[in-house]
Formats: C-alpha cells, structure tokens, sequence
C-alpha cells in the first residue's frame, strides 16, 4: 500500500436542531492524492476533531460528541471520502450565521446562514456509540 500527501477536501452537508438547540452537524471529507492509486485516509489525521463554531456574534462552539468517520479514520483509494458527525451545543439567541473553521489545516466554510429554512426536530445520539 503506498501513501503520499493528499488533497484534503471537506464540507458541511447539513445542519440539524434539535428541540433543545443542540445541533448535529453532518460532515463530508474527501482526500485525492497526485497518484489515482495511493491510499488516503479520510479525515486526515484528527482533523475532525479540530472544527469549532463561531456565529456571527462572536460566540465559540466546541462539539461535544462525534460519530462515523470523525470518531475513526478510514482508509480509501484516491478520490474516495466518508462521512461524520460532530454534535455541538445550542447557539446563542441572536445568532444569523454560523462559519467553520479547522484550525490544524488552516481551513474555514464561512457565513453559513442560520436564517429561511425549514425548523425541523431531530433525533441526536445521547451517547457516541462503540464498535
């Protein structure tokens, strides 16, 4: 099996309330490396475990649980990705936007809109399950 530094790709797919404000975030990582057929491991390294919130208010959110690929590495071809989740306390009341940021790979996804969708009660984990 032959590594080499990929290409590190992530986005947020969605964001769910539940009816206690705590929100569950679904997130996509995806890594491509110069040679179709190297490995990569998807999140790289902990990079999941980096994200942390701001809202437009300047309030920080640290998640408070994580679930699929965020809690355990996977290995793939070049080109593949997995997905995880990251379970993050209610926001502040005033709050219009929210941005990402994991600060290890230098990387943000900025200005999510917090405003216009459909409310919608979700069921979120109470506990990270174990294999």
């Amino acid at each position: 099996m032959h590594r080499s530094q990929p290409y590190a790709m992530w986005c947020v797919l969605n964001i769910k309330a539940a009816t206690s404000g705590m929100m569950m975030v679904d997130f996509y990582w995806s890594a491509t490396s110069s040679n179709p057929d190297d490995y990569v491991t998807v999140p790289p390294a902990t990079m999941g475990t980096a994200i942390y919130i701001l809202d437009n208010l300047g309030n920080k959110y640290n998640f408070t649980q994580k679930g699929g690929c965020v809690d355990k590495n996977m290995t793939t071809h070049s080109g593949g990705g997995c997905s995880g989740w990251l379970i993050f306390p209610a926001f502040k009341p005033g709050a219009t936007s929210a941005s990402f940021y994991e600060p290890r790979q230098e990387i943000a996804i900025t200005d999510i809109s917090l405003i216009g969708e459909n409310p919608a009660a979700t069921s979120i984990p109470l506990s990270t399950p174990t294999n």
